[in-house]
């Protein structure tokens, strides 16, 4: 009964709109947790393993969950894709909630059509062999808790994790006074970091 006792299983789908293939990244609640360093290790290794090196923009959508997907880790790390030179441009949208029906969701709708036929799934192999049997174009990878990087200590080490808006700075000529905007990631649906600006984004 020990053995047989429910474990909760975490997928994570990347979809590449441009050649329709659904990548699965899948892992128990042993090996990993569900927040903001899985998310962007998850993305580095697909960056790493899947697009060609000559490719330098990235076009990034994800709905609007904010330990997850936006937060000041997903920020640095994006900006520092653009400021180590991996790319030249990386945007980022965060459709409002309830308006969006991205491709993962259409992926995620095909697996649980199949999860549902099958009455009994022991191990996480088994969960990875039915998701990479639902749809051709479907891959699967297996996380190793050494792949999940601590991208949470990583940032505040690099970047600053309150900056204010560059027309609010205090350095700048005809700065707005007492009107310092300051880097609300809540508020903001759309990223853009290029590398003629490097240490900058665009909200």
């Amino acid at each position: 009964m020990y053995y047989l006792r429910q474990l909760t299983v975490n997928v994570f789908s990347i979809h590449n709109v441009k050649t329709g293939e659904g990548y699965f990244f899948i892992y128990h609640e042993g090996l990993a947790k569900k927040g903001s360093n899985e998310v962007c290790s998850f993305i580095l290794t697909y960056l790493r393993e899947e697009v060609a090196i000559n490719i330098d923009e990235l076009y990034l959508y994800s709905d609007n969950a904010a330990g997850q997907n936006k937060n000041h880790s997903m920020v640095c790390f994006l900006m520092s894709l653009v400021d180590t030179g991996r790319m030249s441009k990386v945007v980022y949208r965060l459709p409002m909630r309830g308006h969006s029906f991205l491709p993962n969701d259409r992926d995620f709708g095909i697996v649980k059509r199949r999860l549902n036929k099958v009455d009994r799934y022991y191990t996480v192999r088994d969960v990875m062999e039915i998701i990479a049997n639902a749809n051709n174009k479907f891959r699967v990878r297996l996380v190793k808790t050494e792949e999940i990087l601590d991208f949470q200590t990583w940032c505040p080490t690099v970047y600053k994790k309150s900056p204010v808006s560059e027309e609010s700075h205090v350095g700048r000529k005809n700065a707005t006074k007492g009107k310092r905007e300051v880097f609300a990631i809540s508020s903001y649906h759309e990223f853009i970091w290029k590398k003629e600006r490097k240490g900058c984004v665009q909200a």
